[in-house]
Parts: C-alpha cells; structure tokens; sequence
C-alpha cells in the first residue's frame, strides 16, 4: 500500500509521494525562468571578467606609461604591473561564482526537462553557492571600504595638525 503524503509549499508547488519529490508544472515555469536569468547573468559575468583580464594583462605589459604620472611617481615601472596583477587576481577571483551560475542554468534546465530531483538539488546546492559566495564577498568589500574610510579620517586628521 503506498502512501500519499501531500507537502504545501509555496502555492502547492510541490507534492511529496513515498519521500520523493515531484515539481508541479508552476514550479517548472519558475525553475525555467529563474534559468534562464541565470544564463544571461552568467554571460555578463563572463564578458565583464574577460574585460578585466584584458585590463589586467594591458596594464602587465604596458607598465606604468598607462596610469596617470603623478600616481606613479614613487613606483616608477612597477606600478602597473602591480596594477595588472591586482586586475588578474580580481578576475580569478569573479569566475568562480560564475561557475556556480552555469552550473545551477544547466542543472535547472535538466532538472525541469526530465523531471529529475537530483539535478532539482543541484540546482538549488549551486545557487545557494553562489548565493553564499556572493553574501561573503560583499562583507569582505564592505570591510576594505571601512577600513578605507577610517585610513583616510586618520591621515586627513594628521595631515591637518600639521
């Protein structure tokens, strides 16, 4: 005898027969959707870290005659260099929740063309990655940019004493 165990989730979106879940065509049309947003972020994503790896192997090759003379001064040669690296290590950085976004699109798409649940949890695992990956990287900006600040209070405080 097999038991029907019904699981109301967000509209009836989902329905749970013997531990196994089954999506409802709604849950489908989101899961496509959200996919397909994915996709297309995932492509800004990729055109802009190839724009910042050209950037960062310009500024390699071309040294400090691309920045501005006043800001090299004190780095004389290396400082674009610098600069590059810096540009290479941000764009190594940005592909890897790139990766999470092609990853849930392709996992959502099999997931919802062949009605299988263990692409649905892969699907979810590698958006809630990015998602994750994305929430930690923010904090981390967001404590450079304070630092930042207090760095710049402090040297604007004693550049005025003086």
């Amino acid at each position: 005898m097999s038991r029907l165990k019904n699981l109301v989730i967000n509209s009836k979106l989902i329905i749970m027969e013997e531990n196994q879940i089954k999506l409802l065509e709604e849950a489908k049309a989101y899961v496509n959707e959200t996919r397909k947003w994915l996709l297309f972020f995932g492509f800004i994503m990729l055109i802009s870290i190839l724009f910042i790896f050209i950037l960062g192997i310009t500024f390699i090759i071309g040294g400090s005659s691309l920045l501005p003379e006043d800001l090299t001064a004190n780095f004389p040669g290396t400082f674009g260099s610098m600069f590059g690296i810096v540009y290479i290590i941000i764009g190594i950085i940005m592909t890897i929740p790139m990766v999470y976004i092609f990853r849930a699109a392709k996992a959502g798409k099999k997931a919802v063309k062949d009605n299988d649940n263990e692409q649905m949890v892969q699907f979810l695992k590698n958006n809630k990655s990015y998602w994750k990956f994305t929430g930690i990287y923010t904090l981390i900006i967001l404590a450079f940019a304070v630092i930042a600040i207090i760095g710049s209070l402090i040297t604007l405080t004693a550049g005025s004493m003086l």
